[in-house]
């Protein structure tokens, strides 16, 4: 594989450096699709076109039809948002596959048309590392690329634009903030945001993770690119749908008039592929001949080379596949934050701020029984619990970063909570707000980590080092022997406020929002009296000046972290 990524990039650069970029406007579809002009009944015979895009989830598609259980299509690789519509538009097919955001896109084309409407049937996945933000020029978080009007590049009406709008939001600002490139391809091309990338007034690009390995290559293996193998120098996986695990969602609608005439049938569909979600796992685990011809018929559908089979192993891998369980929580749960209804409103509003649609509006779902979709599928329990992490390799990587300074860097949420002097008891309601946004991040964000990060007055300290006769009268100790046991305690303080935080999170999330968390999803840090507002002056904090600072020290400081870096070792169990 990383030969044919090199190669690959070889050929980007050679032709970017002789041809510059074709840079193309996005505008309301409207100006591209005459819906009117083209709008016509479902034109199918046996074989239904079933348009499928470069992407993992739709090798589950292509297991479904090869064992034929139902109904029989013809699959077609459609990667273009402008000619899958048309085609489902006009009636060459009544499917339409494509990102939540581009469905929202559709919905609002066929307005006026209802019997064109898309109806949500079944949620494929989840992008899990597949889809990643690339920077450069110094950017290393989301703040930073929120400053001075940098330069993003993004497809065209592609499977980015929510990832896009999780970043903007999430660093700060909005689109009017950022000037955004948009290029017609995706990848494989010189028109791709990885060709952008190596133009040197593009500072960042959204792009596939094969594109990102490109673009980050290193003789030394750090991850950032160093400009060896055509890799872009300075280039890092600054985010990625690792961490923003629940932004990039994959589905298929099908028209409103070919459902309502073909519902059992479809049915049918939906039960196979949520079946063969288990079906895959399967095969992943024996890796037997039946495997590797699904490999070759895949990367044959995918790539037109079934050489490339390997390759089409590592794209599966980049899903999160939604099963059963997923997609029952994803249209039925009204806890869940990240269901259907608040996916659509999500986008919509993005989209509205792209003015290419005009206004949110809901998306119809097919409504299923789900317990009919029970038969053949072995976890049919909806009580799961949130996916553990490989705890001993996070904390490594977060002391790593609290050692090197760089933790805040790596930071999109931070919020303070207080303690009163010599407590580790606060009141959970005052934070009620910051809660709520907190576990909400948490459920866009799966692939962050939660830092809980206590922190301790330093005054006591202060008065043991630097008051004459003070420690010898309070302790019975001289400074030197003083001093230590203070410290010691003020990180204990800071360890036991992060723990009565992180319980209250807890509580919190399943009392109000009825959202699983455990202790285990948290880092606990205590940074003791390290780190006061009014800094360190040598090894000793610098004198406090006001009853304000010195309260504002008794606090914890909560955090999701990005550990992209390290994504390698930031595996789910």
């Amino acid at each position: 594989m990383k030969l044919k990524l090199i190669a690959l990039a070889a050929t980007l650069m050679a032709s970017t450096a002789a041809n510059a970029v074709n840079y193309v406007k996005q505008e309301n579809l409207e100006k591209h699709i005459a819906v009117n002009g083209i709008a016509s009944n479902v034109k199918v015979g046996r074989d239904v076109p079933m348009p499928v895009i470069t992407w993992g989830a739709d090798m589950r598609t292509e297991l479904v039809n090869t064992n034929n259980k139902g109904m029989s299509f013809r699959l077609e690789l459609q990667d273009s948002l402008v000619e899958q519509m048309t085609q489902y538009i006009s009636g060459y097919t009544p499917y339409f596959r494509g990102t939540m955001s581009q469905g929202a896109i559709l919905n609002y084309m066929v307005r006026n048309n209802p019997e064109l409407a898309p109806v949500a049937i079944v949620k494929l996945s989840d992008s899990r590392g597949g889809d990643v933000l690339v920077t450069k020029n110094g950017i290393n978080n989301l703040k930073q690329l929120c400053t001075g009007n940098k330069t993003i590049a993004v497809n065209a009406y592609g499977p980015h634009l929510n990832l896009l709008n999780r970043a903007l939001k999430d660093g700060g600002c909005s689109i009017n903030d950022v000037t955004v490139k948009w290029v017609p391809d995706l990848t494989e091309s010189d028109d791709s945001p990885l060709a952008a990338l190596y133009e040197p007034d593009v500072d960042a690009a959204i792009v596939i993770s094969p594109d990102a390995a490109i673009a980050t290559a290193s003789a030394n293996g750090s991850g950032i690119g160093d400009g060896s193998d055509d890799s872009v120098k300075g280039a890092r996986s600054m985010f990625s749908t690792r961490t923003a695990g629940t932004t990039t969602m994959d589905m298929i609608f099908v028209r409103k008039d070919y459902f309502d005439q073909n519902r059992n049938k479809i049915g049918m569909f939906v039960h196979e592929m949520l079946i063969a979600v288990e079906s895959a796992e399967s095969l992943l685990k024996t890796k037997n001949s039946a495997y590797n011809r699904w490999l070759k018929r895949s990367a044959t559908l995918l790539f037109n080379d079934e050489t490339m089979d390997a390759d089409a192993g590592f794209l599966y891998g980049d899903a999160k596949h939604s099963s059963y369980v997923n997609n029952v929580n994803f249209f039925l749960n009204p806890d869940e934050p990240r269901n259907f209804d608040n996916l659509t409103a999500e986008v919509s509003e993005f989209m509205v701020e792209l003015g290419l649609i005009d206004k949110p509006r809901p998306i119809a779902w097919a409504e299923w029984n789900f317990d009919s979709f029970k038969k053949g599928i072995k976890n049919t329990k909806t009580d799961i619990k949130t996916s553990a992490v490989n705890q001993a390799v996070i904390a490594k990587i977060i002391e790593k970063k609290r050692k090197a300074g760089t933790l805040e860097d790596s930071q999109f949420i931070k919020f303070p909570i207080q303690f009163q002097p010599n407590t580790t008891e606060f009141s959970p309601t005052l934070y009620a707000a910051d809660f709520k946004e907190f576990v909400e991040k948490k459920s866009v964000y799966p692939g962050a980590v939660m830092t809980l990060e206590g922190h301790c007055d330093p005054l006591e300290y202060q008065k043991v080092m630097l008051k004459n006769g003070y420690a010898q009268a309070t302790y019975g100790k001289s400074k030197e022997k003083a001093g230590p046991l203070v410290r010691q305690s003020c990180y204990d303080t800071g360890i036991q406020r992060a723990m009565q935080v992180r319980d209250a999170i807890i509580k919190y999330a399943k009392d109000t929002m009825n959202y699983s968390m455990t202790p285990d999803q948290f880092q606990i840090l205590s940074h003791g009296l390290e780190k006061p507002i009014s800094g360190m002056c040598g090894n000793i904090p610098c004198k406090i000046k006001s009853k304000q600072a010195w309260l504002e020290n008794m606090r914890v400081e909560v955090g999701v972290t990005v550990v992209e870096a390290e994504a390698s070792d930031f595996e789910l169990l």
